[in-house]
C-alpha cells in the first residue's frame, strides 16, 4: 500500500502513532503477532516531507507509524513532526482493505489527514471544522491497483469531506528492484479543479516524484536510507529529500 510519506502520500507513534501508505515506513516495519493480530511499526526521520509535489514541512521531522493489521484489513496512525523550519504537524488515521487475484492487486484507503498546526491539538482529533474552509483537516478515500504482469501502480485520491472542490487525483507509479536497492517513480495529474487544496486546474500534470532506496539489515531489524526527488508541475518547484528509517 502506497502510504502518506515523502515517497507518497500517506504512519505514526507519537501517540504511539501513526500512518504512511498507503502511509509512512512500511520499509523499515517491525512485526509482531498477537492473536492473529499482525502488529507493524516505523520510526523514519526525514530533512523535510514533500508529499505529491507539496512542501508540507520545510524542516527536519520524525515520522513515526503503527498499523494493526489482520487478514485483508489494516488500520492504524503515522504522524509527522517538524522540529525546525516551519514546526509542521500532522497526525493521521487510515483504515485499508485489499485483495489480491487475477486480475492483480487492489487496495482501497479511507485517510483522515489531520493537520495539527492549523488549529487544534494532538487529542482534537474529531473536533469539528469549517467544510468551507476544509481545515484541520481532509477526509480522502484512496485507492490502488497493480496488475499482475510489469511495475505499474495505477493510483486515485478523492477528497471526500473538508475540500469545498471535493477534488480527485490521479497517478501512475513505476517499481523496479535491484538487487538490495528498489527505484520509483511516479507521476500525479488533478483531474477535477483544485482551486484550494492543490491549487490548480483540472487536467494539470502535478508532481513528479524520483526515489532510490538502499535497504539492510541491522540487528535483525530492517533498515533502510531513501533519496528522494520530487518537482510540483505546476508550481515549478523542485525539492530534495532524505529519508532513513529505524
Amino acid at each position: 500500500m502506497i502510504t502518506r510519506s515523502p515517497s507518497s502520500t500517506l504512519l505514526s507513534l507519537a501517540v504511539v502513532a501513526a500512518l504512511g501508505a498507503a502511509h509512512p515506513g512500511a520499509l523499515s516495519a517491525q512485526d509482531e503477532e498477537e492473536g492473529g493480530v499482525i502488529v507493524s511499526w516505523s520510526i523514519d526521520a526525514a530533512n523535510n516531507f514533500i508529499w505529491r509535489g507539496l512542501e508540507q514541512g520545510d524542516g527536519f521531522a520524525i515520522q513515526p507509524g503503527i498499523t494493526f493489521g489482520l487478514g485483508n484489513f489494516e488500520a492504524g496512525f503515522w504522524t509527522t513532526l517538524s522540529f525546525s523550519g516551519n514546526e509542521y504537524q500532522e497526525l493521521d488515521f487510515f483504515a485499508s482493505w485489499s485483495t489480491e487475484g487475477r486480475l492483480g492487486s487492489l487496495t482501497t484507503t479511507f485517510n483522515h489527514f489531520y493537520y495539527v498546526s492549523q488549529g487544534g491539538g494532538f487529542f482534537d482529533f474529531w473536533q469539528d471544522s469549517d467544510p468551507e474552509l476544509g481545515a484541520p483537516r481532509t477526509f480522502e478515500l484512496y485507492g490502488e491497483w497493480t496488475p499482475p504482469v510489469g511495475p505499474l501502480t495505477l493510483m486515485a485520491a478523492w477528497n471526500m469531506a473538508y475540500d469545498p472542490d471535493r477534488t480527485l487525483w490521479a497517478g501512475a507509479q513505476l517499481d523496479r528492484s535491484f538487487g538490495d536497492f528498489d527505484a520509483m517513480a511516479q507521476l500525479g495529474m488533478v483531474v477535477t479543479d483544485s482551486p484550494f487544496y492543490y491549487e490548480a486546474e483540472a487536467g494539470d500534470l502535478y508532481n513528479l516524484e524520483l526515489g532510490l532506496t538502499r535497504n539492510f539489515t541491522v540487528g535483525g531489524r530492517d533498515r533502510y536510507v531513501r533519496a528522494g526527488f520530487q518537482r510540483n508541475l505546476v508550481f515549478e518547484e523542485n525539492y530534495w529529500s532524505i529519508m532513513v528509517g529505524f
